[in-house]
Formats: C-alpha cells, sequence, structure tokens
C-alpha cells in the first residue's frame, strides 16, 4: 500500500464523513460527552476534512501539511 501512496498524484485532498449514534452511548456505564475525529495524512496527499455527527451534534477536524499551502 505504502508504494501507491507514496506515488499517487491524482489526488491532494481526502474528504470523510461519519454518522454516528443519534444518542449518547456508554461505556462501562459512563456517558460518553464528546467524541472526536481524528485522522492522518498519507503518502502525498497535502489536505484531509474530517465530519462526525454523534448525539446531534457535528465535530470537525482538518488537517493540512505543512508547506503544501501557501
Amino acid at each position: 500500500m505504502r508504494y501507491f501512496t507514496r506515488r499517487q498524484h491524482l489526488t491532494t485532498l481526502i474528504e470523510s464523513n461519519v454518522t454516528g449514534p443519534p444518542k449518547p452511548i456508554r461505556v462501562l456505564g459512563v456517558p460518553v460527552q464528546e467524541l472526536i475525529p481524528v485522522g492522518v495524512i498519507a503518502g502525498n496527499l497535502a489536505i484531509a476534512f474530517l465530519a462526525f455527527s454523534y448525539a446531534r451534534a457535528a465535530h470537525g477536524h482538518h488537517l493540512v501539511r505543512r508547506g503544501s499551502v501557501p
């Protein structure tokens, strides 16, 4: 997989949108207050946008590779 991600030149942006549960969930009996999307930039990708909804709230995250955008 690394071979392909290092040599691809068609994509510089990746976007992800994940629909989470509409109601709060519990872990070991404790309600989860917030979930934050986390992503990485691999290969020669320059920009990543992530969105995640949880308990009727939307959370976003963006990553930009240093030096790829003026």
